[in-house]
């Protein structure tokens, strides 16, 4: 995305995408929230203007080079882990904050400053066999629509800044449209982006703009070479197709 006004861009000289710049992100936009039922809520603002486009990280990819988006998630849970991330990756790293962490407001005050493109953890109702409890306020296909969208809120409420929401890769609700359907709909309807956890089926229908998806997990076994082999695959993927 273009660089917002009166927003830093990379240094001169600096390699297109590179993390020398440390963009600063724009400001927390107040035409952008609504006041909801549990805090504020994220909507599209005058002109147009939304909350996945406003507080996207600055990119510029002169010659159109492969591109490969990495996203961390989990983080806020557990103080250590997400001191690390925030002390050692990248500014081109985004970061995914659970609703369910405490201090997300100093979390991702903290993220935002050193660069970071935020998202938030939409939790879910697992498939059976998944290996988390998805928590109190996660949705569910056996849930009412009502109860869904109340859910939904509360979850977006839990901060402000973030460009979208990601599901969790054990989640069932996206597969079963009826129940998901009017989920996706608020979501993109305030003008955020929503990362689905699993590739999608070629029989999903048409992409809807807005929605992507993730092509692979880095860390299905916590292996230095796992994660490796599944980084080299990462980077065909880039190479083949372009992202």
């Amino acid at each position: 995305l273009p660089t917002q006004p009166g927003q830093p861009g990379a240094k001169k000289g600096a390699e297109p995408g590179a993390d020398t710049a440390k963009p600063r992100l724009v400001y927390l936009d107040p035409t952008l929230v609504v006041d909801g039922k549990w805090g504020p809520l994220p909507r599209i603002g005058p002109n147009g203007r939304k909350p996945a486009q406003v507080y996207a990280r600055p990119f510029r990819n002169p010659g159109s080079k492969p591109r490969v988006a990495i996203v961390m998630v989990g983080l806020g849970l557990e103080a250590k882990v997400t001191k690390a991330a925030l002390k050692g990756l990248p500014g081109s790293v985004t970061l995914a904050f659970s609703a369910y962490a405490p201090n997300l407001y100093g979390w991702t005050e903290q993220a935002r400053a050193g660069g970071h493109e935020i998202l938030i953890e939409l939790p879910i109702a697992g498939r059976k066999g998944a290996r988390a409890e998805p928590g109190p306020k996660a949705l569910g296909a056996g849930l009412s629509p009502e109860v869904n969208k109340d859910r939904l809120h509360w979850v977006l409420s839990r901060f402000v800044g973030y460009v979208g929401v990601i599901g969790d890769r054990d989640e069932g609700l996206s597969a079963q449209p009826a129940a998901f359907t009017p989920v996706l709909d608020d979501m993109l309807g305030r003008g955020l982006i929503y990362l689905q956890p699993r590739p999608t089926s070629a029989d999903a229908g048409p992409a809807r703009p807005g929605v992507g998806h993730v092509d692979l997990w880095l860390d299905p076994v916590l292996d230095p070479d796992t994660i490796d082999r599944r980084m080299r695959l990462a980077e065909a993927l880039a190479r083949g197709r372009g992202w």
